[in-house]
């Protein structure tokens, strides 16, 4: 059997309301996405919980790669968010700002 890359492939009876272990805040919107890594799929739980916890969700592409480099670290102090939760969320946006 061939080496697969350590993936987590979602089907649409796994999303929000039938997978076991995710829950989500009535005001968060779940990106849904066919395959995700283990750490993407952290990151995109963490944004759209800890984003959404006072604010409505934005487009990544909504602002430039620039202005995130300014916004994440207001947003995380206004927040308190960890710094672990921090990166994962980082990480979710430069990773997901051209696919949009």
């Amino acid at each position: 059997m061939a080496d697969r890359p350590n993936k987590i492939v979602f089907s649409e009876s796994m999303m929000p309301n039938h997978s076991p272990q995710v829950e989500l805040p009535n005001t968060a919107k779940f990106i849904a996405s066919p395959v995700l890594t283990e750490t993407e799929y952290k990151g995109q739980l963490a944004f759209t919980t800890e984003c959404s916890r006072c604010h409505d969700l934005p487009k990544i592409g909504f602002y430039a790669k620039t202005a995130w480099v300014k916004i994440l670290p207001e947003m995380q102090k206004k927040g308190k968010t960890s710094n672990e939760t921090m990166q994962l969320i980082e990480a979710y946006i430069y990773a997901n700002y051209e696919k949009e």
